[in-house]
């Protein structure tokens, strides 16, 4: 493991020895955090791990009642500054918008798709120039007995002009997977904006995390798409994921346990199961009673993180 202190100090010269925030705390919801503008081409993941970061801080608070136990987020790359969050298992199949400083910006209500246990959201860009597709990992076991898993891709949607208007999404899709082994618990689903890969990794009590790929094609409830097993994920004793991100270049993957948020450098010719068989650093993470959710901002300015409760904090560490 190792720590940001250790990567170097030249990076920080670089980047600038300090984020705007400074220490951590919360402020007003009034107040805007704002990061140093990332005008350096050095990567993120390298960035992170030097400890161009600062601490974090809480400017907002989740505002809609609707969110009474957030499990995911991910931000929009179409949409700037909205953040596209779920509920955990209990609630039906939707997802909102919310903008970073809590606001409610629209309720987008999936027809004819399930919901068992949603546990993490990621966002698959669109190369070609089309809508990026949210996909929503209903992963969750926590008896490690459902015989297969699923991932939901939706199209994009536009936030619509009025906020209560509840919006239904009629083009979403589901896709059925099963793992190679056995059922496993999972809260943790990654989108590789070079790619277009996506990972499942999954919570593991009695034993290590473990890594596996999904195949886009994916299969039916009736068959099941074989998950392709990748490897183990070392964060330590104790330590389960819980969410994760990849950042928008490509050159970090951030995954975050109850405690702790890591963060594995990638190469520009790793692929993510690769990446993730390396040495992580850790990165600043608030104190959150129940910390579920984590994503890097479009332009990589800052992560954002959010636990589970009503009114919880929405919290951000800039990075310089």
């Amino acid at each position: 493991m190792r720590s940001v202190a250790a990567t170097g100090a030249v990076l920080l010269a670089v980047a600038g020895a300090g984020c705007a925030g400074g220490t951590s705390g919360s402020r007003p919801a009034s107040t805007t955090v704002t990061a140093r503008p990332t005008t350096t081409t050095i990567p993120l993941g390298t960035r992170l791990c030097a400890g161009a970061v600062g601490e974090p801080i809480s400017n907002a608070r989740v505002g809609d009642p609707a969110l009474i136990e957030v499990s995911g987020v991910v931000a929009s790359r179409r949409h700037d500054g909205v953040l596209w969050v779920h509920n955990d298992s209990g609630d039906s199949a939707r997802v909102f918008a919310i903008d970073r400083g809590g606001r409610r910006l629209g309720e987008f209500t999936l027809t004819g798709i399930r919901a068992t246990d949603w546990e993490d959201i990621a966002l698959l860009p669109n190369t070609s120039g089309g809508r990026d597709t949210l996909v929503v990992g209903d992963i969750g076991d926590f008896t490690s007995s459902r015989p297969s898993i699923s991932l939901v891709f939706i199209p994009e949607p536009d936030v619509p002009a009025d906020p209560t208007d509840p919006v239904a999404i009629t083009d979403a899709r589901t896709v059925e997977y099963r793992y190679p082994d056995q059922p496993h618990e999972a809260e943790t689903v990654l989108a590789d904006p070079r790619t277009g890969e996506l990972i499942i990794i999954t919570k593991e009590f009695t034993d290590v995390p473990q890594v596996f790929v999904a195949a886009r094609g994916g299969g039916t409830a009736e068959q099941p798409a074989l998950l392709d097993h990748a490897g183990a994920l070392d964060l330590g004793v104790g330590q389960l994921p819980t969410a994760g991100d990849v950042a928008p270049d490509g050159s970090a993957v951030l995954v975050r346990t109850y405690s702790d948020v890591f963060v594995f450098e990638r190469g520009p010719h790793d692929t993510i199961p690769r990446a993730l068989r390396g040495a992580p650093c850790k990165v600043p993470a608030p104190r959150e009673p129940q910390g579920e959710a984590i994503a890097v901002l479009a332009d990589g300015s800052a992560y954002v993180t959010i636990g589970e409760g009503a009114g919880v904090p929405i919290w951000e560490v800039a990075i310089c």
